[in-house]
């Protein structure tokens, strides 16, 4: 019996984990990558990595980010760093805290378009591992667009990268696998995109919170053919879905809101649950958005890597977010104030005056974070989300 997306999805995640602890074991060097280094170029070389980042948030789906928090401050690190990073700080100290494993890493690769933080994060990993680590400096975008100036300076990076890693991994790059691996990382964006745009439709059956269960993939495997496979199935089946739905002129959903920052992923299953309970579907995600790039030559990839959320200006921000509203047909906006995410959530209160002067929608936050659920109060969420409910009631 063929399997479903989502076993499929499960199923590539998991072995993405036991490929790298194979490969540790036959002698081959593993990476440790941040989620927005350009994965073409890594999958390009056909080096074994991993995303911390990823393995993090799947550890506080499960419940075992707390042990590896308080091991990281316990070792003299604060808890008002990122908590992806506590996670897998802690996890290098014992990494029995954690049920899925990953080996130490040979070499790191680190981007900094993400956050600065990130460049604190490897450079430790560099001294306690004592290996090498590839840093590729981006810097935030104050304007609109991205410039030649700092197309160059991040390109002739780049290229040094590429010769680093050709000299450790003894892996060498093809201009002809990269335009081949391109050419499968933008059919996993278009549909990631075509997923995502399900949600469009009043009638849809998709609740939106699902996207960060199956976003794994397309942050670890988008260059790979069985991602287009599994996104494909994960297509078809959401689509068929929605037209049996909508066939029932069926709709269940009273309120569609744009969820803002990142995913609060030890209590995502509440918040899924509670959604449904106050009839809100989640029809837009920025975080979800970031994985859905199309390009077709190595510059504008590279300029696609420049827009990830957190390195725009205040102004592409905002209206990236205005026209994922509009799009979506968004009846209010619920924002994630991440206690760790400080270059998101601060930029957050002069972005939500602006949208609220232009969109003239309910907008509430809550206080959270992405991997420490020490940092979430139920009870002020449960008082907001009823909040933010009533507001959409008397709108």
């Amino acid at each position: 019996m063929a399997m479903k997306a989502k076993e499929q999805i499960n199923f590539l995640m998991k072995k993405h984990y036991e490929n790298a602890i194979i490969a540790k074991n036959n002698g081959e060097k593993v990476g440790w990558v941040t989620s927005n280094f350009p994965q073409e170029i890594v999958q390009t070389m056909d080096l074994c990595v991993i995303y911390p980042e990823n393995h993090s948030a799947t550890a506080a789906v499960k419940g075992e980010d707390t042990a590896c928090c308080k091991k990281a401050e316990a070792c003299g690190f604060s808890n008002d760093i990122c908590s992806y990073a506590k996670v897998n700080i802690g996890y290098s100290f014992d990494n029995e805290m954690i049920s899925e494993k990953i080996p130490e890493p040979d070499y790191l690769l680190c981007c900094s378009n993400i956050c600065h933080q990130l460049m604190k994060w490897y450079k430790y990993l560099e001294q306690k591992f004592n290996i090498p680590l590839i840093l590729i400096d981006v810097p935030y975008n104050t304007e609109y667009e991205t410039d030649d100036v700092r197309l160059a300076y991040i390109k002739e990076q780049f290229y040094e990268a590429i010769r680093e890693l050709e000299n450790i991994t003894g892996h060498k790059f093809s201009e002809q696998k990269f335009k081949d691996i391109m050419s499968i990382s933008n059919q996993a964006g278009r549909l990631w995109n075509r997923i995502s745009d399900l949600l469009i439709e009043d009638s849809t059956a998709l609740r939106g919170t699902d996207l960060f269960n199956y976003m794994g993939l397309v942050v670890c495997q988008r260059g790979k053919k069985e991602t287009i496979e599994a996104l494909q199935l994960l297509y078809d089946e959401l689509k068929e879905k929605n037209n049996k739905y909508k066939n029932k002129k069926k709709i269940d959903w009273k309120y569609r809101v744009l969820y803002e920052g990142i995913c609060c992923w030890p209590y995502l299953a509440k918040l899924s649950v509670s959604f449904a309970g106050y009839g809100i579907n989640m029809v837009g995600a920025i975080y979800t958005n970031a994985y859905g790039i199309e390009y077709s030559t190595f510059d504008e990839m590279l300029k696609a890597y420049t827009y990830v959320p957190n390195a725009v200006s205040l102004e592409r921000a905002r209206d990236m977010r205005i026209g994922e509203i509009r799009k979506k047909k968004c009846d209010g906006m619920l924002v994630h104030m991440s206690r760790s995410c400080k270059i998101w959530s601060g930029i957050m209160y002069e972005m939500i005056r602006q949208i609220e002067d232009k969109e003239q929608i309910p907008i509430i936050t809550f206080d959270g974070d992405q991997a420490d659920k020490q940092c979430f109060s139920e009870a002020q969420y449960d008082t907001r989300l009823q909040g933010f409910y009533e507001l959409m009631e008397s709108k």
